[in-house]
């Protein structure tokens, strides 16, 4: 997914970390993302109204984008579908959870999902790592 967004020194800083810039102009910075994306006002230091104007700038191709309180959130275009059983109970827990966090709970699942993923991908290289240095 291309993000397509008004130079901010604080949004530069943050994609920055996250994302491959892959173009600017003098207006416009370009960031390639394979995952999605969360802008918060609070952190980037903006009243509302500069927000506002801010994310009605954004541009994003090959993936939405929306604003939710205080958040601008990107995310990618998705093709493939994962098909989950739940008790009514469970759903009950899920639909709780993904309105607190203003999503709906098949969204709030790939998220739980995905964060789990990366929990579990990063803590590999770390033992891979931590094996790599014990042998030397």
């Amino acid at each position: 997914m291309l993000v397509i967004v008004p130079k901010c020194r604080e949004v530069q800083r943050f994609l920055d970390c996250c994302c491959k810039k892959v173009g600017e102009n003098n207006s416009y910075v370009i960031y390639e993302s394979k995952y999605g994306l969360e802008l918060d006002r609070t952190s980037l230091a903006m009243s509302a109204s500069e927000f506002l104007s801010f994310c009605k700038k954004v541009k994003v191709e090959a993936g939405f984008k929306r604003i939710f309180d205080d958040r601008l959130i990107i995310d990618v275009a998705r093709k493939k579908v994962l098909t989950v059983m739940l008790s009514k109970d469970e759903y009950a827990l899920l639909a709780k959870n993904a309105k607190q966090f203003g999503v709906k709970p098949s969204a709030r699942a790939r998220q739980i999902v995905m964060n789990l993923v990366w929990e579990y991908l990063e803590r590999k290289k770390f033992k891979e790592a931590m094996g790599k240095q014990s042998l030397q």
